[in-house]
């Protein structure tokens, strides 16, 4: 019975203990410091700096680690993460390596920061490096690879951007001289817009350029594209063709001469429009020739003759509509000439 009614008295003692410690720490010394390690600084400003044709290049992935008094049940609410470290740049007016800045800290509004005191900072100020910037606005090329089907062209291929703006530091930038996205064309027989294609960077002589994660790339877009960052769409405008060999009518010669030879050029013409239509054309198309709109010298006569679409429906893909004819001539010897040759 003794031993029962001592461990009755020794459980009394330490739930005492444990009320008495809870009482001092919370009403009689309620304070106490903490540390916290590993806080991201947050830098403000950014676009001021910019402004002044300058960019952060080092110090961006800095820490602070602090200790801090304050009251226990604040201090339990902080932490790493809720605890901002902001350093604002606005300051900074020239490019140059281990520039200090000062920062400041808050805490989130469930803690009176009033009641907060900071005791130990792992440093006073922030080191950083800032080199001069520069921009680019570039239109985006679009180069192809592959080879269409037989009997289709590649009318047009644009990228549905209107350009790409890119910024950072100017050793980077300087190097760029274009953006290009290429496009496989391997097999494709429609007219059809190829998505998430990536464009890229490359200088005068051709190398791709690599930027660093101190760019900034933009796309400024006029077309419906919701792909991000540097994947963007490119339509292409396929069309089915044919080359058509160009011939002269020989009607409508003046009497008395006869046709010793006809030259075309060009030589053949090139037409676009539907595959049906195009597949029931011959392959030659006839080109009226006007004979008495001839320049003639001697037994050479030289014509100019539109090129005129065989059907409707069917298009002149090439730009040169006028076909230059010339046709060689001689005189036909009648049975007068004859009479006259013999005598």
């Amino acid at each position: 019975m003794k031993k029962h009614s001592k461990i009755i008295s020794l459980i009394v003692a330490l739930l005492l203990a444990l009320v008495l410690w809870a009482y001092t720490v919370t009403y009689i010394s309620p304070e106490t410091t903490k540390e916290y390690s590993d806080i991201p600084v947050r830098f403000t400003a950014e676009d001021v700096l910019e402004g002044r044709g300058l960019v952060l290049t080092d110090g961006r992935t800095q820490t602070v680690d602090l200790t801090i008094r304050g009251n226990r049940k604040d201090l339990a609410k902080l932490n790493s993460d809720n605890i901002k470290i902001t350093a604002n740049l606005g300051s900074v007016t020239e490019a140059g390596e281990n520039q200090k800045v000062s920062y400041t800290i808050s805490y989130p509004d469930t803690v009176a920061g009033g009641d907060l005191a900071v005791e130990k900072k792992s440093v006073e100020t922030l080191t950083i490096t800032t080199e001069v910037a520069n921009s680019k606005t570039l239109y985006i090329a679009v180069s192809t690879e592959g080879k269409l089907p037989e009997g289709y062209l590649l009318e047009n291929a644009e990228a549905e951007v209107d350009s790409v703006f890119v910024f950072g530091p100017a050793e980077e930038i300087n190097r760029i001289s274009k953006a290009e996205v290429s496009v496989d064309v391997t097999g494709i027989d429609t007219s059809e817009t190829i998505h998430d294609l990536e464009f890229r960077f490359y200088d005068e002589a051709g190398k791709e350029v690599e930027l660093s994660a101190l760019c900034d790339v933009e796309v400024k877009r006029y077309a419906e594209d919701e792909a991000a960052g540097n994947v963007i769409s490119v339509h292409l405008d396929i069309l089915p063709y044919r080359d058509l060999q160009l011939t002269a009518t020989r009607k409508g010669l003046p009497e008395g001469y006869e046709i010793v030879d006809i030259k075309i050029t060009p030589e053949s013409i090139r037409v676009t429009g539907n595959k049906d239509d195009l597949d029931g054309l011959k392959a030659q198309m006839e080109i009226e020739v006007d004979y008495s709109m001839a320049e003639k010298n001697g037994n050479t006569w030289t014509i100019q003759c539109p090129i005129n679409p065989p059907k409707e429906g069917i298009n002149i893909h090439d730009e040169e509509t006028i076909a230059t004819v010339i046709v060689t001539v001689k005189p036909i010897e009648t049975e007068k000439d004859a009479d006259r040759e013999e005598s």
